[in-house]
């Protein structure tokens, strides 16, 4: 099983291969328990250039899901998914998904 790993960048970084398509997941526990039983109510994601997402963003509060296909060999996608939660509050999170052959 592949596994995010921090990078130099403080990002967390996974691997992909260029012809995967794979779900990701982004996990606002820790920031929602800050807000007293918050809960998720709408995801944004928004990959760079070259990284596609596929399907809808899938939100099973405290986590959204998004698959992503495509990504140059040799290259790093970020994807930042931004969060509203019920109480107004909003978050971004970052992860890089760096493409090679597997």
């Amino acid at each position: 099983m592949n596994q995010f790993i921090f990078g130099e960048d403080g990002l967390p970084h996974i691997t992909k291969d260029p012809d995967a398509k794979l779900t990701y997941v982004w996990n606002w526990v820790l920031w929602l328990s800050s807000g007293g039983g918050a809960s998720i109510v709408s995801a944004t994601i928004t990959p760079d250039a070259g990284l596609v997402t596929e399907g809808s963003t899938i939100i099973a509060s405290p986590r959204v899901r998004q698959t992503f296909s495509g990504g140059a060999i040799g290259q790093s996608y970020k994807a930042i998914c931004h969060v509203v939660s019920n109480t107004g509050e909003e978050d971004d999170q970052t992860i890089v998904i760096d493409i090679a052959e597997r």
